[in-house]
């Protein structure tokens, strides 16, 4: 494998691995939370998970010589709605990942802001504000990146095969900040009352619910990085700056990482009821008693 895989690897595997024992915790806690905020974690986490191994199946196999085989017979004749296909997954879920980061943010941001009403609120809404969210990012995905037609090239300089899109990229980047920035903006304002929430009534604010916010927060800071890439992408587009391009390539696989595995870290570091259950999971499994502080 290359460096770069390797060194990805090296901290992925970890991280994903932290996500599966997320999980479970919060399977294990399924009594104890709320039905929706169970449900709204558990769909982000599959959204994470699978952009995750699918950022490895798209983009960075392009230089092991063992994933040359895919990238022939994508290139094969009769396989063109596959390449479009392959092409569209990397723009879904950025959609998906902003969608569940909104739907996470307006979970917490109700039950710290209207906590008389979150729960019935939830209770009705839930499943049609899932469906709407996602609904409308597909959409927009589709109408702005469907048909996306490109090649696959070897390239005997970087000695990996690099895409060369047969239309142009401006729409889909365009229809991706479109969305982005506007729930960018949404869950900035939506944790900033938050936190305001959360000082002025720190004393009566429940410790759960301070965790669960903490998350968020650290979900959206890392929502931010990635749309801000995003937007300075587009600009390199714009102006046809390929060094710019090539600079924010380099470091856009990382805070994907982030996006993508980084709330199973900051719910482990974030003290609260699922990281006390993981503990209890893990201290279990080698014989140790745990006691909770």
């Amino acid at each position: 494998m290359t460096l770069i895989n390797i060194i990805m690897a090296c901290y992925g595997v970890p991280m994903y691995l932290t996500y599966i024992l997320v999980v479970v915790s919060v399977i294990a806690l399924r009594k104890e939370l709320s039905s929706s905020f169970l449900w709204i974690y558990l769909i982000m986490v599959g959204v994470n998970l699978t952009t995750y191994f699918s950022t490895w199946w798209t983009h960075r196999l392009r230089s092991e010589p063992f994933w040359f085989w895919y990238y022939e017979w994508s290139m094969s004749p009769g396989v063109e709605l596959w390449r479009t296909i392959h092409q569209c997954i990397a723009s879904i879920f950025f959609y998906a990942q902003n969608s569940c980061a909104f739907m996470f943010t307006a979970n917490r941001f109700t039950s710290i802001v209207f906590p008389g009403r979150h729960q019935d609120f939830w209770r009705r809404f839930h499943w049609p504000l899932q469906a709407f969210v996602h609904g409308i990012s597909l959409g927009i995905c589709f109408a702005t990146r469907w048909p996306s037609r490109a090649d696959f090239v070897y390239n005997n300089v970087t000695r990996a095969y690099i895409t060369v899109p047969l239309q142009s990229t401006v729409p889909w980047l365009i229809g991706m900040i479109s969305y982005g920035i506007p729930m960018l903006i949404i869950c900035a304002l939506a944790n900033g009352m938050c936190i305001y929430r959360l000082v002025k009534f720190r004393k009566s604010q429940n410790r759960k619910e301070f965790s669960f916010s903490l998350i968020s927060i650290c979900i959206f800071i890392t929502q931010a990085a990635n749309i801000f890439l995003m937007v300075v992408s587009t600009f390199c587009t714009f102006g046809g700056h390929s060094a710019c391009s090539i600079a924010v390539s380099t470091y856009t696989p990382f805070t994907s990482d982030i996006q993508s595995l980084g709330p199973a870290v900051y719910t482990m570091l974030v003290p609260g009821p699922i990281r006390r259950q993981a503990l209890k999971i893990v201290y279990r499994s080698v014989g140790i008693s745990y006691a909770s502080s």
